[in-house]
This record gives structure tokens, sequence and C-alpha cells, in this order.
């Protein structure tokens, strides 16, 4: 008994194999793809495995096709990119299509091909053209797009407000459309919006700001719109309410509206032909700070800020930015709080911005917001007042900072005329002092102490870390130094050089310099210097004998003079007045030493350098004087000019009162005998 095992057939390459056995007279039947039948020869064969023990195995092949008239597997390329946009591996007999979308452009080349029949290739094209140059006229105004627009693109053409009138407004919109083809179709969306205000009512507070806006519409409007003016220094929009036709206020979403700059835009929707419509917006001035607050008691008033507040939200930041308020440049402190005496604490930047820190406050607290009359401004950094000192004519003010920074301290209430001093209680010290005309400006830096503005009565010390010496004038300071007087006469200048006692005591010793340099020049004589003391008493005698005593070696009593004045100038245990002084004292006995050491001594030069330093030293010491007397340059004038006419009246009587011819007699005592 014969098998035939796993038999192969393969058509033009293409194989297809039956696995098993088939015995004698058992058929099995195979099915090749359409798609290997070819037009014209097709070449068919039968392949069976070799047997290597016995007879070949032996198998009849019997096949049939089944003639088909259509076209098989039909192609198009639209694109030229060697993939076909429409396919099927299909035979498509007479009547059948397969279809596909395709975006042809102007110039496309198509490629067809297909197996059996020529295929038949048709196509619904639709022309589109692109937009161009789409324009738009509104009563006779034009705007437009100078370019193209491709589908689905959109363009938005802004058109000018007054181009617009009451009653019937024409809008026309046209393309440049092509010569041929299809016209160009564009889609337009038109609005306009209506921002008329006819009364506005506002009513201002220290911390806020209600304006309310009435206008009736003559027409219908859709997407209306309205401004509202408001203060340049509103910070926020609390709230912006709705009324039409005196009916019930109704709150606006917070998306509705906006506020740029000083300008409040408000969306009210679609308004009916005749309709009055009410917008009320009310504004703040302060931030708050990590919480939320309600005023229950407003300031009116611009003289003086006195807010009460309510916390109804505090966070452990919890404050109000006050920047933006007419009293932002003063000191701003918590007044009768119902959690404690604590003031809070303010802290005030370069760049100007003010926050009120209240750390102790309390949801449900509430507190009195004032102002203190003070101004800080720090030059770079930030300055933090901690507390308040004083009173209001002489306010005071805790500092704390880093110390980097000068700071103009301002007290807006000082009485013209007086002169301050920014007196550090702290250190006990002067700070820095001037003379007021209001307001009146101080300088110091940000360093931790208490700073206080008092009149200056002439019993604090002056010292400091300032760059000049005490009597300059501040930066920002109004008036003279402090060594102007309130009246600004000549003797009240003068009242000003007026040393202390400490003074004093170091002029009695330079005193004794300058009499040393007199009886060296020949000004002072024992002729004169006996008749002073004889005129004095006996009391001036014996001071007069120990100097006498005391200044037997002028060169040597200058010296030691010169070297103790060095020492006082260099120990810094002087004010800066008083060292100032010292000083101008010494240099006259310095020049005189000088030129006796080399044997130059001229008593011409030594009077001019002296009287120069004078001068020099009167304008350190009171600069007000010399420009008093530039001032009253004519009554100087006339009075020298009546002081020198008296003095030739005088000398004019005193000749005619003079004989021409006097005769002396001389009598000479004789103890002769005659």
């Amino acid at each position: 008994m014969s098998q035939t095992r796993d038999p192969v057939v393969e058509l033009n390459g293409e194989t297809v194999a039956y696995s098993g056995t088939l015995n004698d007279g058992e058929t099995a039947s195979l099915t090749l793809p359409k798609s290997t039948v070819t037009t014209g020869s097709n070449t068919v064969t039968l392949s069976l495995p070799g047997v290597s023990d016995g007879p070949g195995m032996r198998a009849d092949l019997s096949y049939s096709f089944e003639e088909l008239d259509g076209t098989l597997a039909p192609e198009v390329d639209t694109d030229g990119d060697g993939t076909p946009e429409v396919s099927s591996g299909e035979v498509l007999s007479d009547g059948e299509t397969t279809s596909n979308g395709v975006q042809p452009e102007v110039g496309d080349t198509w490629s067809v091909s297909a197996d059996g029949n020529a295929p038949t290739v048709s196509a619904d094209i639709t022309e589109r053209t692109q937009t161009r140059s789409p324009t738009i006229e509104i009563n006779g105004e034009t705007v437009g797009l100078d370019g193209t627009l491709a589908d689905g693109e959109t363009a938005t053409l802004d058109a000018s407000a007054s181009w617009l009138q009451s009653g019937t407004n024409y809008v026309t919109v046209s393309t440049d459309s092509p010569v041929s083809g299809p016209a160009s179709l564009v889609t337009l969306d038109y609005s306009h919006g209506a921002e008329t205000a006819t009364e506005a009512t506002v009513e201002e507070t220290t911390w806020s700001q209600t304006t309310t806006v009435a206008n009736t519409w003559a027409s219908a409007r859709s997407n209306a719109r309205v401004t509202v003016p408001m203060n340049d220094r509103v910070v926020d929009v609390r709230s912006v309410e709705v009324r039409k036709n005196g009916t019930t206020w109704n709150p606006l979403a917070a998306d509705r509206y906006e506020l740029n700059g000083t300008d409040l835009t408000a969306e009210l929707g679609d308004v009916a032909e005749g309709s009055m419509v009410e917008v009320r917006a009310t504004g703040s001035k302060v931030r708050v700070r990590d919480g939320s607050v309600t005023v229950l008691e407003p300031t009116t008033s611009s003289d003086r800020l006195d807010t009460r507040v309510r916390i109804d939200d505090a966070g452990p930041n919890f404050g109000l930015s006050v920047d933006e308020t007419v009293f932002s440049d003063r000191v701003h402190y918590a007044d009768n709080s119902t959690w404690g005496p604590q003031t809070g604490e303010t802290t005030i930047t370069a760049q100007g911005d003010q926050t009120l820190a209240l750390p102790n406050a309390t949801i449900g607290a509430q507190t009195t917001v004032r102002t203190w009359p003070v101004e800080v401004a720090p030059v770079t950094g930030q300055t933090t007042v901690a507390g308040l000192e004083g009173d209001r004519s002489e306010p005071g003010i805790t500092v704390r900072g880093d110390g980097n920074s000068d700071v103009d301290y301002t007290f807006p209430n000082a009485a013209d005329g007086k002169p301050y001093i920014l007196w550090s209680q702290t250190n006990e010290i002067v700070r820095d002092e001037a003379l007021a005309s209001s307001p009146i400006t101080l300088t110091d830096d940000n360093s931790d102490e208490t700073l206080v503005f008092l009149v200056d009565d002439g019993s604090a010390s002056s010292s400091g870390p300032g760059d000049g010496p005490t009597g300059s004038v501040s930066g920002g300071s109004a008036g003279g130094g402090p060594m102007a007087g309130a009246g600004g006469g000549v003797l009240a200048q003068l009242r000003g050089i007026a040393p202390s006692g400490e003074t004093l005591l170091l002029g009695v010793t330079l005193l004794g310099g300058l009499l040393v340099v007199g009886r060296r020049t020949g000004v002072i004589t024992e002729e004169r210097q006996a008749a002073a003391t004889s005129a004095a008493g006996s009391a001036a005698s014996t001071v007069g004998g120990l100097v006498e005593r005391a200044i037997a070696n002028e060169i040597v009593f200058g010296v030691l003079l010169l070297a103790g004045g060095g020492w006082l100038l260099a120990s810094g245990v002087l004010p800066e007045q008083t060292t100032l002084i010292v000083s101008l004292a010494a240099v006259p006995v310095a020049m005189f030493l000088v030129l006796q050491q080399f044997d130059r001594f001229d008593f011409r030069i030594w009077a001019g350098s002296t009287a120069l330093v004078g001068v020099l030293g009167l304008q350190v010491l009171a600069p007000e004087l010399f420009e008093t007397i530039a001032e009253e340059a004519g009554v100087i004038i006339v009075a020298g000019g009546l002081l020198l006419a008296w003095r030739a009246v005088s000398a004019w009587r005193a000749e005619a009162n003079t004989p021409d011819e006097v005769n002396r007699i001389e009598i000479t005592g004789d103890d002769g005998e005659n």
C-alpha cells in the first residue's frame, strides 16, 4: 500500500502545502490567493518529499482557475510621494468602486496603476479660494486687512468709536475676489460697546472711595460697558454693584470688571432702550495682608487719620499696607486696641512702602489706626518703628534697623523759627540739629535707638557720627544751623556763637598766649601793663603777677599751650563747637611762634593772618551773619558815612581851637644859692 506525505504546490513562485499523509485514492484541496494568478501564462508545479528506503511517492495534481473580468489592486497616487492616496487590494469588477478623500493642489500629477483591466478614475473637486484683503466699512469709514486669510484663520480689526452714530449704523464687508473662480468668502462677527456716563457722584474717605455713575440709554445696546473713574490711590476694588431702573442693587461678578490704573471697566451685558443703569464701585486704598478687616468708623478729614476697624480674619502675618493713603508718609500705629496696649510695628522701605504689622490682633478684635507726627524716609533698605516716645509737640520713635542706611526723619508740625535737635534718648547724644521752617528734617542712620525731636534749649551736648561739624546745615533741613537765632538779626546771629563754660576756661588760657604775643610785638608795654594792673585793683594785681611769672619764657609757654591744645583736640572730650573755637584761637599763637622762630616776625603779616582766620571762623560758626550783613549793606554804609562825617567834624573843630603859635615855657628847679 502506497501513501503520499506533505505534498507542495507552487504557482508562479507562490507555494501552498498540505501537511499530513494521503492514502491511495484520497484527495486534498489547496487554494492559492487570487493575486498569484497573472494574465497570460502561469506556471504550476507539484513537489513531494523523497523516500530513502522504498519506492518514491506519487500523486496526481489537477487545478482550476476562476476567470474574473475586472481590475486587480488599483492604486492612485495624487501627490507624487510614492504612496497611494486611493487603493484597493481586491479585484474590482465592472461597476465596483473604491474611494477616499484627497487634498489636491493646482499642478498635481496623478499616477494610476492596476492589474487586469484598466481602471476608470474620476474625482469630484470643489474649488476654494483664500480670502484676500477683507475690508469693513462702518458708516462710510473703512478699516481692513492687507493680506490673505487661510481657511479657519481669523483677524481682529479695530474701528474708531467716533464712526458710530445715534440710531442706525451701516456695516459693509468686502473682499478682493479673483478674476476667475469662486468669490472670496468671509465670516464677520461685529460688535461695539457703549461707554457713556451722564452722571457721577464720588464719596471718599481716607481709606476708600465709592463712585456711582448713572446713564439712561437712548437705544438698545448689546454688550454694553461702563468706565468708572477712580482715585489714583485706589489699589483694589472691594465691590461693584449694578441697579437698573431704580430697583435693588445687585453685585457684579468679579470676572466682569477690571481695574486698569485709574479706570474701572464693568461689563453690563445687553441693555434695553430707555433703561437707566447705575453702577456703584467701592475701591480700597489699603491692602490687607494675611487677613481682612471691616471699617467701622472711616476718616473723612484730611487733617488726621482716625479710622476704627474690626478684624474679620487675621493670620500670623496680618498687617495693613498704607503706602497709597493720603497719610502714607507718616508713621502709623494702632490705638485703643481691644487686644491690649501694643501699637504694632511699622516698616518703611526706601521705595516708600509702609506696612503696619499687628501680630497681636485676633479675629473680632477692634482697633483705631492713627498717625504719629513723624515721617521716616530711609535712603536704602528699610527702617522699622517699634514704638512711640514723647508727645505730639516733641515726638519721638523707637527705631530698629541694621544701621547701614541714612534716614531722613521729618517733624511736619515743628514750630517755625525754633531750633530743634534730634536727640538720641538711648545714647544721650545729639544726632542732628537745625532751625525749623516747618516741616523740619533731621538725618541719622537706622541703628537701634530711640530718637526724639526736642526744642534746643542749649543744655544738650552735641555729638554724633555726622560728616560735618556741629552747626552745619543738615541735608533736607529747613532754615539755618544751630548757630542761627530765632529772630534772624545780627545780634541773634552773634548770640549763637557764645561759648560754653569749657570754652571760656580755655579762652582765658589762650588769652595768656595772646598776652605773650603782645609783649613780643611791643603792643603791650610795661607802662601799659602797669596802668591796666593799677586800674584793676589789688586782686587783679595779684593775678597779673602770677601771669607775669608764668609767662616769663614766652616761647616755652606758647609751645606748651599748643601741645595742650593739640591733645584736647585729638582726645575728643570737647564738643565740636568748642573744638572749632580752640582751633581757630590757636592759629595766631602758632603763626607768631613760627615767625619768631625764623626771625621773620612782622606785625602786619601776623595781624592780617589773624584777621583772616577770624573771618573764616565766623563764616563756619555763624554763616548767616555775613548774609545778614549783605542784606543790610545799605544801613551799614549810611552808618559808616555818618561816622566818617562825625570824625571829620571833630577833627575840624580840634584844629580850629588850636592856636597858630604855641609858646612853651620850661621852668627848671635850681638848688643853688641864687
